[in-house]
């Protein structure tokens, strides 16, 4: 590996595609080497393109996810997370999105990949029932997003407080209105 990084550092003028076939050359000899560790070195050298060939030869789903966060490539890796079947690697790429782009791009991204989108789901199921309205209406989920808005009407009779003629009937009241016209 030291080999690799050293390459990298001293070739700063050959073109990424083929110091990636002299790298490959070298590095399938060894079956241990962490493509990955090749890969962040090339990163730290800022030759992203070429760390980002460089990671797709990992085999490692849990090296090459957060190599490629840092490159700034979500939508591969949200790819390869959703594709290797750890639901901690799609949540935790789900959560760099959520923070870095734009939630409209976030649920453009997640609608087209169903694993993605049901881990999401049950996660704002259970803490961000406003991310999720906001993405069934997005999605043109209607029914869902009533069904929701009964939910919370619902919550609201729970409170003792919430009795006829209380300052929380009338948001009761304008929950079921709501969901109302979102099931017609």
């Amino acid at each position: 590996m030291h080999w690799a990084c050293s390459k990298l550092t001293v070739s700063s003028v050959v073109p990424d595609a083929t110091l990636l076939e002299i790298l490959l050359d070298k590095l399938k000899l060894c079956r241990s080497i962490s493509y990955a560790a090749v890969a962040a070195h090339a990163d730290q050298t800022s030759r992203r393109k070429l760390a980002a060939m460089l990671v797709e030869h990992e085999p490692f789903s849990s090296k090459q996810v957060p190599l490629l966060l840092g490159i700034g490539e979500e939508d591969t890796t949200l790819t390869k997370a959703t594709e290797s079947g750890d639901t901690d690697l799609v949540y935790l790429v789900l959560f760099h999105i959520w923070q870095k782009r734009p939630t409209l791009e976030l649920f453009g991204m997640i609608q087209a990949r169903p694993i993605a989108r049901d881990l999401f789901i049950r996660y704002a199921r259970c803490y961000k029932h406003e991310f999720l309205k906001d993405f069934f209406l997005s999605t043109g989920q209607l029914h869902d997003v009533a069904y929701l808005l009964w939910k919370e009407s619902w919550e609201l009779a729970k409170n003792p407080m919430a009795t006829r003629g209380s300052p929380l009937h009338t948001p009761r009241i304008k929950l079921i209105e709501k969901a109302q016209k979102s099931f017609c």
